[in-house]
């Protein structure tokens, strides 16, 4: 009974990594682009953002969770009341929460917003979603509340 040679051995074992990661490409060895949080304060006076962003297929809120971080925004008259985390995960499906309070601890608002990815593939730039503490003008007295927008980077994206 022959023995097997060594380059034998090294092209059967080729030959069956290259089968087991077939189509593997678009998996976690592709690099996906990234999301930037911009965050504005319209509101007189500093706030603080709780901001927590949950993957859509955790089984469990601990394994879901990959973004849970406060920011504090300068009063809308004080640095322009923006701050930006550039780049602050992988552009991915997420369910964003969101609440804001003053400095003080006083409750603001809070909601939440589904972000889909729409910059998949090919040379955009990072994708951005922006999250404003706004007036309601509508409401006598100016009561605040949390919006989002999103960048879109196709040419068929409806912009509500």
């Amino acid at each position: 009974m022959a023995l097997h040679s060594r380059r034998d051995v090294l092209g059967l074992g080729s030959v069956a990594a290259a089968t087991a990661l077939a189509g593997c490409t678009d998996w976690q060895f592709a690099r996906r682009p990234d999301l930037t949080l911009d965050l504005i304060n319209r509101y007189p006076n500093p706030v603080e953002f709780h901001v927590e962003l949950l993957r859509a297929d955790g089984n469990e809120r601990s394994e879901a969770r990959v973004l849970n971080e406060w920011y504090e925004l300068p009063g809308r008259d004080e640095e322009s009341g923006r701050v930006s985390d550039e780049n602050a995960v992988p552009s991915r499906p997420y369910l964003v929460r969101v609440a804001a309070r003053d400095t003080s601890g006083r409750h603001i608002d809070q909601a939440h917003y589904h972000f889909l990815p729409d910059c998949t593939g090919g040379d955009h730039p990072p994708e951005r979603l922006l999250i404003a503490l706004s007036a309601n003008e509508n409401v006598e007295g100016a009561a605040y509340f949390v919006e989002f927008t999103q960048s879109y980077c196709s040419t068929d994206a409806v912009i509500l």
